[in-house]
């Protein structure tokens, strides 16, 4: 059985997906599964490029190709029955697209996709919920095979700064909430990790508020597992998440989380994460000053959240992806 993994064109500051099915690959390669990684040649920002792309794609052959992300439109010229597609995120199909643009990508990236693809996967079931939604597919083909916590992130214990604790803020995408979150913890005697680049609005807020911060524009996955060590509080106030991987990241080294209660989040962080409504400075702010004063609380959560992280096992996921791979090989031959 020959895979084929098509990669995105690389992206400044998104490696994400690329580092997760590097590590999947690893894996299923140690088990004698033959998987080729391709990254295409050009980015998806000109209808040039995606043409080019999609040409790329045409000198390839395998038993089972499967796009892992944000090139979904390549799927037109593979074998249905051979080919799976990984949609990490649907957002209602990028609601900044209006009008034309947001019909031609919904066109490109998701309805002819899904008539080229055996099986979508998704990385949640709100993930799930929303495709299915958004495109009206089968429900039969999609599968949920969630993202996994690397080896990069390992437990390491702290003692909790009551005195004066760190926020960590991972990601600075509008979808983020970072005001919000600032006006939560003015007055606040903390320290705010941001890790990204902050808006003019949130770098204004920040001075305003007079907030004791430190911002890494970016971060490796090996310099973001000692930011989560030294932090004390990982803060997800997100408005919108198709998974959340900060929270399993956190729970992984041992850190409380708070995150919204919308999405996909309470099914990711299940009942190891305090929830506060997003759009309510109040409860942010509650939710926070609850678990600086309560060490039991906190105590409760890191145990819950070492439990919770069994479920994204890189193992166990690695085989979910084989399956699936399986599943396609032999329907195939059986034909």
């Amino acid at each position: 059985m020959k895979i084929i993994h098509f990669h995105r064109n690389p992206q400044v500051g998104f490696h994400s997906i690329e580092n997760m099915y590097a590590s999947i690959r690893t894996v299923l390669v140690q088990q004698g599964v033959s998987i080729r990684k391709v990254r295409l040649p050009f980015t998806c920002k000109s209808h040039l490029g995606k043409l080019l792309n999609i040409l790329y794609t045409c000198f390839f052959r395998a038993d089972v190709y499967h796009m892992t992300g944000d090139a979904h439109y390549i799927a037109m010229v593979l074998p249905k029955q051979k080919t799976i597609i990984s949609a990490h995120s649907v957002e209602g199909g990028r609601k900044e697209l209006v009008g034309l643009k947001g019909k031609l990508y919904k066109y490109l990236y998701f309805t002819i996709p899904n008539r080229h693809t055996s099986y979508w996967t998704t990385v949640s079931n709100f993930t799930r919920q929303e495709l299915i939604d958004y495109i009206k597919c089968d429900p039969d083909k999609v599968k949920i095979i969630a993202n996994p916590i690397l080896a990069t992130f390992q437990k390491s214990p702290k003692i909790f700064n009551a005195s004066k604790p760190v926020l960590l803020q991972v990601g600075t995408n509008p979808r983020k909430n970072i005001a919000q979150l600032l006006r939560a913890i003015k007055d606040m005697n903390c320290r705010l990790h941001l890790v990204g680049v902050p808006s003019e609005e949130e770098r204004h807020l920040l001075t305003v508020y007079n907030i004791d911060h430190i911002i890494t524009p970016k971060a490796s996955p090996a310099a973001m597992n000692t930011i989560y060590e030294n932090c004390d509080i990982m803060v997800l106030i997100s408005v919108n998440e198709s998974f959340g991987m900060p929270i399993i990241e956190a729970q992984q080294v041992g850190r409380v989380v708070l995150a919204s209660n919308v999405t996909a989040m309470p099914e990711i962080g299940a009942d190891a994460a305090i929830y506060v409504d997003p759009y309510d400075v109040n409860s942010i702010r509650m939710g926070i000053e609850m678990l600086i004063s309560n060490a039991d609380l906190r105590a409760n959560l890191i145990e819950k959240g070492y439990k919770n992280v069994q479920r994204f096992d890189l193992n166990q996921i690695a085989q979910q992806y084989l399956a699936l791979y399986q599943a396609i090989f032999y329907a195939k031959k059986s034909h």
